[in-house]
């Protein structure tokens, strides 16, 4: 399937432009970054219904040369997504991140078909800070028909298998196996061969 998103992108030459009046996508130069959309791209949604309080805005932000696909995508109300220069994302069909979600990617997120990302979630594939001179960065993959529950933090390296839920309040990182319950902080393997719907 990525191979057919990155073989359709195309540059958009938009500053920045609204999504459902909620959302922005802002694009920091916009002859550099990409942007391909497949089907729809929903910003600031109420995926809660009426639960979703937020009043924030949701707002999409692509550095220079940062390259996002997304295929048939929501964002809740207040979620934030910052793709820095160079940085790549993929966002698989029917996938949502719900209300409040924070992502920020220096090198790569993958997020599989049909997942389901509870509020309050964050990603973050760096550091944030220098620390000792460096900054360490690693991909993030998340596979296909994956529960994410709420307030979950995944960081840098992490790679959660197809079919797994993380608990509520979870804080990942490394790599877990397919269908698996994850949680705890740090989070573990509490239960083997899971299946939701």
């Amino acid at each position: 399937m990525w191979c057919r998103l990155f073989s359709l992108w195309q540059k958009i030459k938009l500053k920045s432009f609204k999504i459902n009046g909620d959302g922005r996508i802002l694009f920091k130069k916009a002859d550099t970054s990409i942007l391909h959309v497949l089907g729809y791209f929903t910003l600031g949604a109420k995926t809660l219904g009426e639960m979703s309080r937020s009043l924030d805005e949701t707002i999409v932000v692509l550095d220079d040369r940062a390259q996002l696909a997304v295929e048939n995508v929501t964002f809740g109300r207040g979620t934030r997504m910052h793709v820095f220069s160079g940085a790549k994302v993929m966002i698989g069909d029917g996938s949502y991140i719900a209300d409040n979600g924070f992502i920020s990617v220096s090198t790569s997120l993958s997020i599989g078909k049909h997942c389901a990302i509870s509020w309050n979630f964050q990603l973050l594939d760096n550091d944030g800070h220098i620390l000792n001179e460096q900054q360490k960065q690693k991909l993030i993959v998340i596979e296909d028909h994956v529960w994410i529950g709420a307030n979950v933090t995944i960081l840098k390296g992490s790679k959660i298998g197809e079919g797994s839920v993380v608990a509520a309040g979870a804080v990942v990182c490394g790599e877990f196996p397919a269908r698996s319950l994850i949680g705890g902080v740090p989070a573990r393997v509490l239960r083997s061969n899971v299946e939701w719907r």
